[in-house]
């Protein structure tokens, strides 16, 4: 019979959760594309001829220029954190 050291049951013991940990972390890794939340809240804002617009969101952009103020690209265009910004709070004015 083999009797293991104190120090050895630690290390197999770490070993097995770390494991343990990255199985759990990439399971949650693999979530569908909408995010398992559905499809994500878009934000109307109506313009003065009547047309309606979908307001871009920082969390659909990517960062093009890390700066003061940082500037994102949403469907093609390069708007900043502050134009973003203002955009939202129109359309949450306009909603309310």
């Amino acid at each position: 019979m083999k009797f293991r050291s104190p120090v050895t049951k630690a290390l197999t013991l770490l070993g097995a959760g770390a494991i343990a940990t990255l199985t759990a972390g990439c399971a949650v890794a693999t979530m569908p594309a909408s995010g398992g939340w559905g499809p994500p809240p878009t934000a109307m804002v109506t313009t003065a001829d009547g047309k309606k617009v979908v307001d871009p969101r920082v969390q659909d952009c990517a960062i093009v220029g890390i700066g003061s103020p940082t500037k994102y690209a949403c469907g093609g265009k390069v708007y900043t954190s502050i134009q973003l910004t203002e955009m939202t709070q129109k359309a949450n004015a306009a909603a309310n």
